[in-house]
């Protein structure tokens, strides 16, 4: 029985009430949904780390071009950040432990960066849909996850990340016309060897 549903596909895609939505562009603030969900994060006075609670206080919005990962834990100063897709180098899926909610982990190799999203956490199934038509983690992928044992990842790396750019060479700025005039007006400076032998001379020219 067990195998049959892990072998079947339909059993564990991704659940789709209704039509395909399409997601929500990332950076979007302000509005009267993300107000109402702000306000209701910030009067939590604590984390039972269950999906009812978390979907209140985690959320990441999505599209295309990139997604804002949002959080907002009781007690804790809140943090937002706005990722573009190509930053990412790669996605890992993480099978939860027992009566733990599992994890995706979009990771900035480059920048050794990473943002976990919980299953729980708002738009997450829209997360699912982008990752899977933005080629970053397919759904075929996100299936045979669900057979994945207790703390297992599977990993996918990202075709189009962006490469890291090179370190510039340090070039040296050329002295202005000005003072290589000055340089070159200027005489060497005798040494000091060179001082004693002209003061020793003069002193035998006046004997």
């Amino acid at each position: 029985m067990i195998l049959a549903l892990c072998t079947s596909a339909l059993a564990f895609a991704p659940p789709r009430r209704g039509p395909r939505l399409a997601p929500l562009a990332y950076g979007r603030r302000g509005d009267a949904d993300h107000d109402r969900w702000r306000s209701t994060a910030d009067a939590l006075t604590a984390w039972r780390g269950d999906e009812a609670t978390v979907a209140k206080c985690w959320r990441i919005d999505c599209d295309d071009d990139g997604f804002t990962w949002e959080r907002r834990w009781p007690g804790r100063k809140s943090q937002i950040e706005d990722v573009a897709w190509d930053r990412i180098t790669r996605v890992c899926w993480e099978r939860g432990e027992w009566l733990c909610m599992d994890n995706f982990y979009l990771i900035d190799d480059d920048d050794d960066r990473e943002w976990v999203v919980p299953s729980g956490a708002l738009n997450y199934k829209r997360l699912v849909d982008v990752l899977d038509r933005k080629g970053l983690f397919s759904t075929k992928t996100y299936v045979e996850c669900q057979c994945v044992s207790e703390g297992g990842t599977i990993c996918e790396a990202n075709p189009n990340a962006k490469a890291p750019p090179r370190p510039s060479s340090q070039t040296v700025k050329p002295p202005s016309r000005r003072r290589q005039r000055r340089t070159s007006r200027r005489r060497p400076r005798p040494s000091s060897r060179a001082r004693k032998t002209r003061i020793r001379r003069s002193k035998l020219k006046q004997n």
